[in-house]
């Protein structure tokens, strides 16, 4: 949370633009609206900044906990200068990937080139567009590429975060498969701690930011914005323009409750694009233990994975795991994306168990032997943050032009960013979400003048 970031009762405040969402996009476009003198305010119903960017921090742990985003995707240029300019220490992930079931590891050499197998067959201009699963069912490479397809299916469940029968096949092949460029299959961290980004976003507007700030009703015309607000500066905003960061899920037409948004009047335009895109749902469980995970492990699997990144599962509630390699620790994280993830979400207070079961499977180890290392757990409900209400985006069938559709301005006054807005494929990003914002402040110092 910036230091001077205000907890004020502010009944009515007049300023140039308003900007809901102190997310990462929120923050980067109230700074470039500020850097060229425009008069800004930021609202955030959460106490800190950072939106679905969440880093905790343990004592026992020698890596900050990510509760929220953790990598940087491919060349991420927007989030790699933040890291440089701010003398942030940045690693790049390159070591092997292994598939597991019962215990039996192998190593999968093949990962990418199995994946475009598949998903390299979706097609762009497919018309009328279909859900993915279509193609699946089409057997596309026959009794050959079974077990690619079963590889695709798990990796859009979890990369995506998506259920294969409502994500758009057409998405996919636009952008939905880092198979088909190499540069997407670069990955990265932030090794301390990737709050410092939005930090770093936030330090010249530190004293604009109203935090436990509720947006709830937009009342706009042409040129004119009223945003009313609860929380710690209940009151109305006043502004010439609004930018709105909220994650889609907020901007559906049936979003209800605490963090959904009115327009009055109505835009429909926003909530028929907004109703093309889902929000993916993600259960995700830091696991800190009292060594290295390979220590746990005989001589000749330690040999084995010692340079291991991703485990892939199959047949646990838990099936994805990552390691902190290159860097020794005893923190891993358990993956659950799509219908894993809904599962799970049924019994959350079983999750932390779950996935210390999911894990001691994967790898064949006793599960007390493992409960015995362990320290901690770390989870936060993103499906049930009323703020997020899911972990990103994806476009439903139909709605591959969704996100080109909310990134367009309506009448020169609303304004949306965030990563479900970005129409160059970025959507579910880190560097995506920051571009959408300083695109929407260029758009908006274009409408001001």
């Amino acid at each position: 949370m910036p230091e001077r970031a205000r907890r004020t009762s502010s009944p009515n405040t007049r300023t140039d633009v308003v900007v809901i969402g102190a997310g990462v996009a929120g923050l980067a476009a109230a700074r470039q609206l500020d850097d060229v003198g425009v008069r800004v305010l930021v609202l955030e119903g959460r106490d800190r900044i950072g939106g679905r960017v969440y880093t905790h921090r343990d004592a026992r742990s020698v890596l900050p906990i990510e509760l929220g985003a953790e990598f940087l995707h491919g060349d991420a240029p927007q989030v790699r200068d933040i890291a440089d300019a701010a003398g942030l220490i940045a690693v790049e992930i390159s070591g092997s990937r292994w598939r597991a079931a019962h215990g039996r590891l192998t190593r999968d050499v093949d990962f990418w080139a199995g994946l475009d197998r598949v998903l390299g067959k979706a097609d762009p201009k497919r018309a009328p567009d279909r859900p993915l699963s279509a193609l699946l069912a089409e057997r596309p490479g026959g009794h050959r590429f079974a077990d690619a397809r079963t590889l695709a299916r798990e990796f859009v469940e979890g990369f995506h975060a998506a259920e294969v029968d409502r994500i758009s096949e057409r998405a996919i092949a636009e952008g939905g498969n880092p198979a088909a460029e190499p540069e997407s299959q670069r990955i990265g961290r932030i090794i301390t701690g990737y709050d410092a980004v939005p930090t770093w976003l936030a330090s010249p507007i530190a004293s604009r930011v109203h935090l436990g700030t509720i947006a709830h009703t937009i009342e706009w015309t042409p040129g004119r914005v009223s945003v009313h607000t609860r929380g710690a500066s209940a009151g109305i905003v006043q502004a010439q323009a609004a930018v709105v960061t909220l994650p889609v899920s907020l901007l559906h037409a049936n979003a209800r409750g605490r963090g959904a948004i009115r327009f009055t009047p109505e835009v429909d335009t926003i909530r028929d694009a907004a109703a093309g895109v889902a929000m993916g749902q993600v259960q995700r469980v830091g696991v800190l233990l009292d060594r290295p995970l390979v220590e746990l492990l005989g001589e000749r699997r330690q040999r084995q994975l010692e340079d291991a990144t991703f485990l892939m599962g199959r047949g646990v509630d838990v099936p994805v795991w990552w390691t902190s390699f290159p860097v020794r620790s005893g923190l891993v994280i358990g993956w659950a994306g799509g219908p894993s993830a809904i599962a799970l979400g049924r019994v959350p207070r079983e999750i932390p168990s779950r996935a210390i079961v999911s894990l001691a499977d994967t790898l064949g180890l006793d599960r007390r032997t493992l409960r015995r290392h362990v320290v901690a757990t770390f989870h936060h409900d993103w499906c049930g943050d009323p703020f997020a209400r899911g972990a990103y985006s994806y476009a439903l069938v139909g709605g591959s032009d969704a996100a080109a559709t909310l990134s367009r301005p309506v009448r020169r006054t609303l304004f949306f960013a965030g990563e479900a807005t970005d129409a160059e494929g970025r959507t579910g990003t880190v560097h995506g979400a920051i571009a959408t914002g300083r695109r929407a402040a260029t758009q908006v110092a274009r409408a001001l003048g």
